[in-house]
């Protein structure tokens, strides 16, 4: 029996049919739908969703930013999940040609990546799985949570270096495991860093984020911060330095939670 479900961002109702066929075009919503047990409704991903090793594949029907509408087509959604921010062009143009989408929003902090495994959940009539699964990642940011541990410099490869302000989830989460983001008075939430005001924070840390395209060793990134006249900070003097895999903390869906226990773990290593 089709259900109705509301969309605070399209501010309307949407009926949404038993067993809906659903396509995701962001990681994060791919996650969230594993996550909770409803990967028989998925019927195509982006190119960048990540599908669990227990899962099988799925359709690719195109990238973070281009639908490629003829296998979009070949799939017949009757819903395609997106999120708000970069992909509000996509989501404008989908709407544009009549596909029924709803749009979920970009978490502002850790706090947001429950509130829409929560939304999900009520999307695909799974909101029993959600409260559980949320209540489960509740007791493990408890068991992550601790003192401060020092400050931090956070820089994501995306093509070129950009780091994170107080509006960002990432700044909430390094918080949350104790760890003060010397950006975290900037009130943009992605921005290019001034190396300058890098060097006179002094991080105790680094944690560094590659990208896909461009994997990066230990010595390559110390070479990278020499160039930016960094041989001077407490974190590459100590070997403080923490290189993640592309779509680790900077990845808001659900999974997010694990990693950032990792990372607890990496920098107490450093503290023993």
């Amino acid at each position: 029996m089709p259900r109705e479900v509301y969309s605070e961002i399209l501010n309307t109702y949407l009926e949404i049919p038993d067993k809906p066929r659903v396509v995701s075009l962001a990681p994060s919503i791919t996650d969230s739908i594993a996550v909770l047990g409803r990967w028989d409704l998925l019927v195509g991903i982006s190119i960048y969703c990540k599908v669990p090793d227990d899962l099988p594949e799925k359709p690719r029907v195109g990238s973070y930013l281009k639908v490629l509408y003829r296998r979009l087509n070949e799939l017949n959604p009757d819903l395609i999940l997106l999120t708000t921010g970069a992909q509000r062009g996509v989501m404008e143009e989908l709407s544009s040609k009549g596909y029924k989408i709803y749009p979920i929003p970009l978490p502002t902090s850790i706090y947001g990546i429950l509130e829409n495994l929560y939304i999900i959940g009520n999307i695909l009539d799974a909101i029993e799985n959600a409260l559980n699964k949320i209540n489960s990642y509740i007791s493990l940011l408890h068991d992550i949570k601790g003192e401060q541990l020092g400050t931090v410099y956070y820089e994501v490869d995306l093509g070129e270096p950009i780091t994170v302000g107080a509006p960002s989830y990432i700044n909430s989460s390094l918080y949350h495991i104790g760890l003060v983001n010397i950006f975290s008075s900037y009130m943009k939430p992605y921005f290019k860093p001034d190396f300058n005001v890098v060097k006179s924070g002094d991080p105790d840390f680094i944690i560094y984020e590659m990208s896909k395209a461009r994997e990066v060793s230990l010595d390559r990134l110390i070479e990278i911060f020499h160039d930016r006249g960094w041989d001077g900070l407490k974190a590459v003097k100590e070997g403080r330095i923490i290189i993640l895999p592309q779509d680790s903390l900077a990845h808001y869906g659900p999974t997010h939670f694990n990693i950032l226990r990792e990372v607890r773990d990496m920098i107490l290593s450093y503290i023993k």
